[in-house]
């Protein structure tokens, strides 16, 4: 399947085990190599409350996608957790 960048930019991100991380923001690609290195995901309702910053999630976290969402391995969910119970500034 192909899928072109419009389509992954906003697309929502999950843990394997169903958490909501954010929907990706942005793509970082090696263009000497021709692949993408990292997506950027930000979680919309953390953004309302306070600054928080993009997730930053390695190509080879990625588990699967399609055209609906994104799914990464269960290790970033700690990270998203205390994102969303971090004090605010």
């Amino acid at each position: 399947m192909l899928l072109n960048c419009s389509k992954i930019i906003g697309l929502k991100v999950y843990t394997k085990s169903g958490g909501y991380l954010g929907k990706v923001k942005d793509i970082e690609l090696d263009l000497a190599n021709y692949y993408i290195v990292s997506y950027l995901v930000v979680n919309e309702k953390l953004l309302r409350r306070w600054y928080a910053p993009a997730l930053v999630i390695s190509r080879t976290q990625v588990l699967s996608i399609d055209e609906q969402k994104m799914v990464v391995e269960d290790a970033l969910a700690p990270v998203a957790s205390a994102l969303a119970k971090a004090p605010s500034a």
